[in-house]
C-alpha cells in the first residue's frame, strides 16, 4: 500500500485483498479457507489495533463434527466472491486455538460461528444447516449489522489468561476424549 501511495496508483479492493491473501500462503488451509491460530491470529488480522489489514470473515469451530465441516464449505464457496469485495476469509479450531478462543468467548457463542471483523468492531452469528455461501457472502458483505451481533474486538490475552486458556482446554479434550472410547 506504502509503494502505491508513493507512486500514486489507486489501491483497489480486490487486488490489495489478493496480495494479502498472497502474503499469506504461508498460513496453512483446511478445504481451501487459510487456517488461523493462537500465534497467526492477531498477527494476520491486526484486530485489536483496528484492522489495518482490512475485513475479515473467521469461521470459529470446534473439531472435526459434521457441522464443522459443512460451514467449512460453505465459507469456501463465498470466499472468492469476497476476495474480489476486499474480504479475506478464514477458519479457526477451537481446538487448536484455545487463546483466542477465550479471548472472544463473549462474541462466539455457539460452534460453528462466522464472524466479521470489520473496522474495529466484530459481528457474529451463528452457521445453521440452512447456510451456504451466498448466504454467508451476504452477511458478511452486506447483512452483518443486521443479522450478526455487535461487540468491540476484544483485546488480546494477558500472559496469565494465555495460560490459564490452555490448561483448561487440554482438560476439557482429554476429558471429552476419554469419554469417546
Amino acid at each position: 500500500v506504502e509503494l502505491a501511495l508513493k507512486r500514486r496508483e489507486p489501491v483497489v479492493p480486490e487486488v490489495e485483498a489478493q496480495r494479502l491473501l498472497e502474503a499469506r500462503a504461508v498460513v496453512p488451509s483446511v478445504d481451501g479457507l487459510p487456517r488461523l491460530n493462537d500465534e497467526t491470529f492477531e498477527l494476520e488480522t491486526q484486530s485489536s489495533t483496528g484492522q489495518t489489514t482490512g475485513t475479515w470473515v473467521v469461521l470459529f469451530e470446534r473439531g472435526e463434527s459434521a457441522r464443522s465441516a459443512r460451514a467449512r464449505r460453505a465459507l469456501t464457496e463465498a470466499r472468492e466472491e469476497l476476495l474480489a469485495s476486499g474480504a479475506v476469509a478464514a477458519s479457526i479450531d477451537a481446538e487448536e486455538s484455545p487463546e483466542t478462543f477465550d479471548r472472544f468467548r463473549l462474541v462466539v457463542k455457539t460452534t460453528p460461528s462466522v464472524v466479521v471483523l470489520r473496522s474495529g468492531r466484530a459481528y457474529a452469528r451463528e452457521v445453521t444447516s440452512e447456510d451456504d455461501g451466498t448466504s454467508l457472502e451476504r452477511f458478511a458483505r452486506t447483512t452483518y449489522a443486521e443479522e450478526g451481533a455487535e461487540h468491540d474486538i476484544p483485546p488480546p490475552l494477558t500472559f496469565i489468561q494465555k495460560k490459564f486458556a490452555r490448561v483448561t482446554t487440554g482438560i476439557a479434550v482429554s476429558i471429552v476424549r476419554l469419554y469417546a472410547r
